[in-house]
């Protein structure tokens, strides 16, 4: 058969795959040498340092201006928290990777709920409620 299968020796019917062939290692070429596994902190720093160069600079700028001025974040945001409550918003648009309109929409949502210096996303009550009632 052309599709990888062979029917068994005995008759009996059964389909059995064909065996694995070992393969054999790549060849390298002279010269070639493997660099060593980075270690996890190394691999950390590399990916803050991609993270941070691929950040544009004006947004850059925009969320130092939104935490110094609770006025420009207004006008980013729609909305003004305490400065706590600005820092914690940045860095959670930062690292999640929300726009300025999803953290606006969670937050007019209540599903953005600061606590500290910590902004979590969780969903509301309401959500909750519509589990239970079309989940049972």
């Amino acid at each position: 058969m052309t599709d990888g299968l062979s029917d068994d020796k005995d008759g009996s019917g059964r389909v059995v795959p064909f065996r694995k062939v070992p393969v054999s290692p790549p060849v390298l070429s002279r010269g070639t040498t493997f660099a060593a596994t980075p270690e996890p902190d190394e691999v950390r720093s590399m990916v803050e340092e991609a993270t941070k160069a691929a950040r544009p600079k004006h947004l850059v700028a925009a969320d130092q201006r939104c935490l110094l001025d609770p006025r420009a974040f207004r006008g980013r945001f729609w909305f003004s928290p305490d400065q706590a409550g600005r820092d914690a918003l940045l860095r959670l648009s930062r690292s999640t990777g929300l726009t300025d309109r999803q953290i606006t929409l969670l937050w007019w949502t209540s599903n953005i709920v600061l606590k500290g210096r910590v902004a979590l996303v969780s969903a509301g009550p309401g959500v909750y409620a519509a589990g239970l009632f079309f989940l049972g």
